[in-house]
């Protein structure tokens, strides 16, 4: 009973907040605020209040004479306006008794009359009540009537004010101004909320005709303090507007700004969500930015004056989000004002992702993101275009005949693959591609074309790529066409195609390694000195065995020879004579020899 009883109520009073009504000055009895009076309910008297200065008005009934065990009570408040009829500002449609409730009101005089359902008692209803007044001021409260853009409070960046939707289809409005461009961060909050009323707040900026534009909206649902999105703004006019969503609550709310200038940081500078309005940027330089909005896309460019090694990287620190955040893709711009493909790849969140090195011609080049299938958290992501110095370059990405299709750069990861797919490419110099399938589920199909100087194409191969597996073609120079179809009609996720000047599949051999040798050395009868190998080597094709009088060998002798211990004759008596040896092997015309062996010192004395 209690709640159709509210919804009528409620119903009843946003109709009488939609409407005026003119009430004559002899039917009104004047009250002073913050006095206590008594109010006639069902004979529906006036009463009329003043206030000096713009403030804070709390209706509070002290007491009824009632005989039911709890009733609700209603108050409509109202001003007259230009055309002197009496205007509804505020009201309560299912106050409670000793609750108190509150309202916004600039100066002036107001009218207001107190009403109650009959069903509740029949007989002459009475209350007690009080009007307490606060003047307020307007630096931290809301300032009615701020009702529309044209009347909107106007706001300092970086405070707090303190505000209250006081009747049905209320509106609050405020207003602030950019002088740099910086990230702004909307902060609302509440006391305590028992009802299921949501708060709706939007941001809007004026453009250069003062049309205010919608950039986002977003709802408090009775949660009592909820920290909205970082913007990245430019300098400018907003405004932002604090409305309910749904139900009706007249409690109390704080609205502030966090804005910080970052007109000389390195951040994203909005608004940059189109290619004529890319962000310039600096290689190996770190800039910040962030995706506000689901439909948002930050471009940034920046240019190469000759050919580098480059890898973009990108990470967002977000605790919450496990899976794809961004999209990334690169991006070359022709002389005629194409785009060609040169990298892209998805990020995942505390993961610095990356497209990987490619080596890029000079030019200019654009960096697009955007937000992927699953919704990023909107924190700050971190950007870094890497360059160094492209050794040995090779320029696999010579501007191909005119043909249909979207021109890549080898090297790039291609995502979002339709069935039917067109891509071209060309290489100024003989080598060996790679086709890369990255996806691990669907196979691919694959036909391969070359292109003449008029433009014609000519099928060269047919390929069938497994999931997951790579493909390679040995091609000359010049330039070609890849169609590409899905296989049990699935489109492929994702694929690469490379270029190496060697074929990547050729067996390498293993290079020759021998082993290091272990000898003695013992002085014999007739002035010799046999020189034994402890181990024999595997794979060695010989020997070689150098004597000498120092340490140094300066003056050496050698002996090449298959056998493993070789006696040295005619040597001197007394003499100090030092031994070491290595083995060698011959391979195609190339001896390679494994390091020396220990060094062995005799003194001949037989």
């Amino acid at each position: 009973m209690k709640k159709k009883v509210l919804m009528l109520l409620l119903a009843v009073f946003s109709v009488i907040g939609m409407s005026s009504i003119t009430v004559h000055a002899d039917d009104v009895q004047p009250v002073e605020v913050n006095q206590e009076f008594e109010a006639f309910s069902l004979q529906q008297e006036w009463y009329s209040f003043k206030i000096e200065q713009q403030g804070k008005i709390t209706i509070k009934p002290i007491s009824f004479n009632k005989t039911v065990y709890k009733m609700y009570w209603s108050m409509g408040i109202y001003k007259t306006n230009e055309d002197g009829n009496d205007e509804y500002v505020a009201g309560i449609s299912d106050g409670e008794e000793d609750k108190g409730y509150s309202f916004r009101l600039p100066k002036g005089e107001y009218k207001f009359r107190f009403t109650a359902p009959k069903y509740y008692d029949n007989k002459e209803l009475t209350a007690k009540v009080i009007i307490a007044y606060e003047p307020e001021n307007p630096d931290y409260y809301e300032t009615e009537e701020n009702n529309s853009f044209k009347y909107a409070n106007k706001i300092v960046l970086n405070r707090e004010y303190i505000g209250n939707l006081q009747k049905g289809g209320d509106e609050d409005y405020y207003k602030f101004e950019l002088e740099q461009p910086g990230s702004l961060m909307l902060n609302f909050r509440l006391n305590e909320v028992e009802s299921i009323s949501h708060w709706k707040i939007s941001l809007y900026k004026e453009d250069e005709n003062y049309n205010r534009n919608l950039i986002e909206w977003d709802y408090n649902d009775s949660k009592k303090n909820t920290r909205f999105t970082k913007y990245r703004l430019p300098k400018g006019t907003y405004y932002i507007c604090v409305e309910h969503g749904s139900g009706y609550d007249t409690s109390e709310y704080k609205i502030g700004t966090t804005y910080v200038d970052e007109s000389s940081q390195n951040t994203e500078k909005e608004y940059n969500d189109t290619v004529d309005t890319a962000n310039k940027i600096n290689t190996n330089i770190e800039y910040s930015g962030n995706l506000s909005t689901d439909n948002d896309v930050d471009y940034f460019t920046f240019d190469l004056t000759s050919a580098k090694t480059i890898n973009v990287k990108l990470i967002q620190d977000a605790e919450e989000i496990s899976d794809e955040a961004y999209f990334v893709e690169v991006y070359n711009v022709t002389k005629n004002g194409q785009y060609r493909l040169c990298n892209s790849f998805y990020t995942k969140a505390n993961v610095m992702s990356q497209g990987g090195k490619i080596q890029l011609p000079a030019g200019k080049y654009i960096v697009k993101i955007s937000t992927t299938k699953v919704a990023n958290d909107k924190e700050d992501y971190r950007l870094l275009v890497e360059e160094t110095n492209a050794s040995n370059y090779l320029n696999v990405n010579t501007e191909p005949y005119d043909v249909e299709g979207t021109h890549i750069f080898l090297n790039a990861m291609i995502y979002n693959i339709e069935s039917g797919s067109r891509y071209t490419f060309a290489i100024n110099r003989s080598g060996y591609i790679k086709v890369e399938n990255q996806d691990k589920k669907h196979s691919m199909n694959l036909t391969l074309y070359a292109m003449n100087e008029d433009g014609d194409i000519e099928q060269k191969d047919y390929l069938y790529v497994e999931a997951g597996k790579t493909t390679t073609l040995k091609l000359g120079s010049g330039s070609y066409v890849i169609d590409i179809s899905e296989y049990d009609d699935y489109n492929i996720d994702s694929f690469k195609i490379s270029y190496t000047k060697n074929n990547p599949n050729a067996t390498k051999k293993k290079a020759i390694k021998l082993a290091k040798s272990t000898i003695s050395a013992k002085n014999l009868k007739g002035r010799k000195v046999k020189v034994t190998l402890k181990n024999k080597i595997n794979g060695a094709s010989g020997y070689e065995y150098y004597y000498a009088t120092n340490r140094s060998f300066v003056g050496k002798k050698k002996k090449r020879t298959k056998a493993t211990s070789v006696t040295f004759r005619k040597l001197k008596k007394k003499k100090n004579y030092y031994f070491k040896v290595r083995s060698y092997r011959i391979s195609g015309g190339k001896t390679v020899y494994s390091s020396w062996s220990n060094v062995k010192k005799v003194k001949v004395k037989k």
